[in-house]
């Protein structure tokens, strides 16, 4: 089976796309298609860059390509923003990253076309080219990439090595059951929703004691993940300090963002600090 995989900017897709690759996958990329088309037209990459910009042509020659490979092949990963969408038989993944932790990698890597000044620089010019793919996607497909429920497997690699993501997408790949989406999160990338103030030690000591497990789930409040249900498991998962947290998507969540004193004594009960406070500031990219 072929598997489609986009995500954000920073987020690993083409380390964990290697790691795959040693596990018997081939990876087509827009890249290589986009240097093909320039190869067969006899003009360079940058010149069909150039002519991108007022051919459109070019766009739908990349999509036909996309299209037909992906009926054509089998075990191949499609590392593409838009692969999902015109390889609809594909597993398709989506791979995402802190903002914070992408900026960071990418300001690290001293990429030279993109120099930045700093992290917060870095960070700044991601968010706004993602918010730029959103809305061009948007205008040539009538589709948003970024609304995650387009996916069969949302992962996220902001505290996971590439051969864990890896990894985890083949087991995902192994238990697949139709139209039942899996979201597995660092747990110490969600925050507790405001709506459950009620937390406590005492409690959350009668939860481990019981046995029973509630399924965690999620929402976006101001593009930051919250847990709407299931605050013990989430603090379990952290206590045993695990990559990923299996949970559900809950796309209308609402409610406020956790204040700064219950976000304490989250972090006292599960024994850990978060990297950062919500950014009460943060565009919703997805959705």
């Amino acid at each position: 089976m072929n598997i489609s995989i986009t995500g954000t900017l920073g987020s690993g897709k083409s380390s964990v796309c290697a790691v795959l690759e040693k596990r018997g996958y081939s990876t087509i990329s827009n890249g290589v298609l986009f240097r093909e088309i320039a190869k067969e037209k006899g003009i360079t990459v940058v010149e069909l860059n150039e002519l991108a910009k007022t051919d459109k042509s070019i766009d739908k020659m990349l999509d036909d390509r996309s299209i037909r490979l992906g009926k054509e092949l089998d075990n191949t990963i499609f590392d593409s923003r838009m692969g999902w969408h015109f390889i609809p038989d594909s597993f398709k993944v989506f791979l995402f990253a802190d903002m914070n932790e992408a900026a960071r990698r990418v300001y690290a890597a001293e990429r030279v076309s993109e120099a930045y000044q700093s992290e917060d620089d870095a960070k700044s010019d991601l968010v706004r080219r993602q918010l730029l793919e959103k809305e061009r996607f948007s205008s040539l497909y009538g589709v948003d990439y970024l609304d995650l429920h387009n996916y069969d497997l949302v992962i996220e690699s902001t505290s996971a090595s590439p051969e864990q993501v890896a990894e985890n997408i083949l087991e995902a790949l192994d238990r697949r059951s139709s139209g039942q989406q899996v979201m597995l999160l660092n747990p110490t990338s969600i925050y507790p929703s405001a709506v459950d103030t009620g937390i406590s030690g005492e409690e959350f000591e009668r939860y481990r004691a019981g046995g029973s497990r509630e399924p965690v789930q999620v929402g976006l409040i101001q593009n930051n993940f919250c847990a709407m249900k299931g605050h013990y498991e989430l603090l379990s998962s952290i206590l045993q300090r695990e990559v990923f947290l299996s949970v559900s998507y809950c796309r209308d969540a609402s409610g406020d963002l956790p204040d700064e004193n219950l976000l304490k004594r989250f972090e006292a009960l599960g024994h850990f600090s978060y990297k950062t406070f919500p950014d009460t500031e943060a565009p919703a990219i997805f959705s």
